[in-house]
């Protein structure tokens, strides 16, 4: 596609949202430093100019929304992005690895930066795996065969591309249908692999085709509360302590480090 794509997603295997909400905030409130709020803070910033507020510019808040998917699965949001997949301060275990133990269900995280970098991140029965490539696979948790299918879409885009180049060798050139399958080319190419594979899989969890697709739920939150409330997402919100944005730029720093330390 045109432009930049980024992407940030958990799912849970579980389509009870109500009790995702309530561990979500039982682990939250545990941490140290971490104090629950009942409502979304007052910003003074104009709200269409959010997006351009700098990372370390913005208050101290952790917000997380949980929306109903597809299939038994429940679709989390989080601002920080990658919230939920850090450690805990007062616990050598990651987030979700703790949200998903508390369920008893599996989750997984799914990211995509720069339309190719990808990362996925597995979690059952207290194992874990992960993996950066541009095109993972579901490797440690069981998802429908449909999933599996939408995360690895490079044979479809091998044949679209074979397809419309013949296409293309069939018309003549400086014509105006030889440019039109010139377009079209140019546009699936410029659509990098990882993606393909999130939206492919985004529009087979979210049966809102809105929810998935967000790479900065702080904004969107306070842009589309109204309508995200109609869709009936549960958000929670949390201050956090003043040091946080040094503990997310240590994660960024270091991330493959950071799993690889990891012991499960």
């Amino acid at each position: 596609m045109d432009g930049y794509y980024c992407n940030f997603a958990y799912c849970i295997n579980s389509s009870d949202t109500i009790a995702i909400a309530n561990a979500i905030s039982k682990l939250l409130r545990q941490e140290q430093g971490i104090t629950q709020i009942p409502q979304l803070p007052y910003l003074i910033f104009n709200f269409q100019e959010l997006r351009q507020i700098r990372f370390w510019e913005r208050p101290p808040l952790a917000i997380v929304g949980i929306g109903s998917g597809n299939n038994g699965w429940s679709i989390i949001k989080s601002y920080p992005n990658e919230w939920l997949i850090l450690r805990a301060l007062n616990n050598n275990r990651l987030r979700l690895w703790n949200l998903a133990t508390e369920l008893k269900s599996d989750a997984f995280f799914y990211r995509v930066i720069d339309d190719i970098d990808g990362f996925l991140l597995e979690i059952s029965r207290g194992r874990i795996h992960y993996n950066f490539y541009s095109e993972p696979k579901f490797s440690l948790i069981k998802v429908p065969e449909s999933f599996r299918r939408a995360i690895k879409v490079n044979p479809e885009f091998a044949r679209r591309i074979s397809e419309l180049y013949k296409d293309l060798d069939q018309q003549e050139k400086d014509g105006e249908e030889y440019f039109s399958v010139l377009t079209k080319i140019v546009i699936e190419e410029r659509e990098g692999d990882a993606e393909r594979s999130n939206r492919a899989l985004g529009k087979l969890i979210d049966p809102s085709q809105y929810f998935w697709g967000c790479c900065d739920f702080f904004s969107r939150v306070y842009i589309d509360f109204d309508l995200l409330n109609s869709m009936d997402i549960k958000l929670l919100y949390f201050q956090l302590p003043d040091n946080y944005s040094e503990y997310i730029r240590l994660f960024i720093k270091n991330r493959q480090e950071y799993f690889d330390n990891e012991s499960f």
